[in-house]
């Protein structure tokens, strides 16, 4: 009888940890990233609890704020530099720029062949799904 206690609470850990660990799931990547956020930024709080007197909630709330305009600003600059040219992208695409496109991925492709010979891309028929792609 006892043995059998022994597999059972064995297995009902198992299913527990198995379940718990299938909640949590969503939640890693977030977890990850914020645990190499608070590694990365632990010296700055330290600076600037130095800096408030040793008062931590405040030095906190400086640091985090210190670390959003660092990560944030840069981000939406590039942000909006890359919608930008998505959006000229687009408009040269709908202004019958894909001549001027294809000669470019040619150019490219001839280039690039010059390094690696024998690569090669179907320019052509990756240009014609995309046209198809566009009529649908």
């Amino acid at each position: 009888m006892e043995r059998f206690q022994i597999y059972f609470f064995t297995a009902l850990f198992l299913a527990v940890l198995f379940l718990s660990f299938q909640i949590f799931w969503p939640f890693l990547v977030p977890l990850s990233i914020a645990a190499t956020f608070a590694v990365l930024f632990h010296p700055l709080y330290g600076r600037v609890a130095r800096l408030m007197g040793g008062r931590r909630g405040l030095a906190a709330f400086f640091t985090v704020v210190l670390v959003a305009i660092i990560i944030i600003l840069p981000l939406a600059f590039v942000g909006k530099v890359v919608l930008q040219e998505a959006i000229e992208f687009s408009a040269q695409l709908n202004a019958g720029g894909t001549e001027n496109i294809s000669n470019a991925l040619f150019s490219l492709q001839e280039r690039v062949g010059d390094y690696f010979p024998g690569f090669s891309l179907n320019i052509d028929e990756y240009l014609r799904l995309a046209g198809n792609w566009r009529d649908n």
